[in-house]
């Protein structure tokens, strides 16, 4: 699915930060990624146990109302199948933790492998834990072009 920015520029996001779906193609098992994303110019252990926090949000599983935003701007889009598949998920089959994996992604101006290897390590859950850490040493002045950029483009 594909939502241009002018789409729901308006629109307060609560909830996951990125939510991503795949149907397998064989058993037609629904997957889904529950993401959450900091940005820091110097990332820390705080930053870190709120997105932790965040992804633990529903017993690990989306927010109906996320999966339900979602279904309906694939409703508005015409695709009835995978409007179908999440409502499914959502009233019929309910979300397994085995359909869910998490992923946080962080951007910082410091190094951020020994932090999220530490909560990565200290994870006692049973989700699966996928960890991103992109490091810009020049953090804010990288931010300050993106938004100008988007200004000039009028995104």
């Amino acid at each position: 699915m594909r939502l241009r920015w002018k789409d729901h520029r308006n629109m307060a996001m609560r909830g996951e930060d990125v939510l991503s779906f795949a149907i397998d193609a064989k058993t037609k098992k629904l997957s889904i990624l529950k993401g959450e994303a900091k940005s820091r110019l110097s990332l820390n252990t705080v930053t870190v146990t709120a997105a932790r926090k965040a992804l633990a949000a529903n017993n690990g599983r989306p927010s109906a109302h996320a999966m339900a935003f979602i279904a309906t701007r694939y409703f508005e889009q015409g695709d009835k199948k995978m409007t179908d598949i999440l409502d499914r998920a959502q009233l019929d089959d309910q979300v397994a933790s085995s359909q869910v994996t998490h992923m946080m992604f962080t951007f910082s101006g410091n190094d951020p492998t020994a932090i999220l290897r530490n909560d990565l390590n200290n994870y006692k859950g049973s989700i699966e834990q996928i960890s991103v850490g992109i490091r810009v040493q020049k953090h804010q002045e990288f931010i300050k072009l993106v938004f100008e950029q988007v200004n000039i483009d009028g995104l």
